[in-house]
């Protein structure tokens, strides 16, 4: 490929691919008829201009973020140790572990052991065991304990009162 071919189809990636003007656009700019810009597109050495740029443009955009990201960094530094907000700091500490990978990590460590909590609820209530006993006497009392729909609590009321009600889920008090 000649370098004026080169050039051409280069002039013709840019002008199509990257400002997005029309195949009669391009034609127009490059003082060429559209059928001889179709047909430099169909060549196989425009194919190569094409993966070439694109490489060279995705290595710029690279390059660009990467001067962005470490900007970013950098504020985030200066947040993260001269903020007056406490909030702020903490959140600008965060997010840069969290970009380092580090906040995972240390996230992962932290997690409890499911045999550790298991070994310490055991011994809790081996050391503050609750009982509870009902006797026997308790139910022929005349107070029962009954709860009411929604309730939490029981309501204490007097079971002779209510003994022709047939609903003995809900009694008022």
């Amino acid at each position: 490929m000649t370098d004026a071919k080169y050039e051409q189809l280069v002039k013709i990636f840019v002008l199509h691919e990257i400002q997005r003007q029309t195949i009669p656009e391009v034609a127009a700019a490059l003082d060429l008829t559209e059928y001889a810009v179709r047909q430099l597109k169909k060549d196989p050495d425009y194919d190569t201009v094409r993966r070439e740029r694109r490489e060279e443009f995705h290595a710029l955009s690279l390059s660009r973020v990467h001067v962005l990201a470490d900007m970013a960094i950098g504020g985030l530094q200066d947040l993260a140790l001269g903020a007056r907000s406490e909030f702020v700091r903490f959140n600008a500490a965060k997010q840069l572990l969290d970009y380092t990978g580090l906040g995972q990590q240390a996230l992962i460590e932290t997690t409890d052991d499911r045999q550790e909590v298991s070994a310490f609820l055991r011994g809790f209530l081996d050391k503050h065991a609750v009982t509870i006993s009902i006797e026997p006497q308790m139910a022929s009392q005349k107070e029962l304990p009954v709860v009411r729909d929604g309730g939490l609590l029981p309501d204490f009321v007097d079971a002779s009162q209510d003994s022709d009600n047939s609903d003995s889920s809900w009694r008022p008090s």
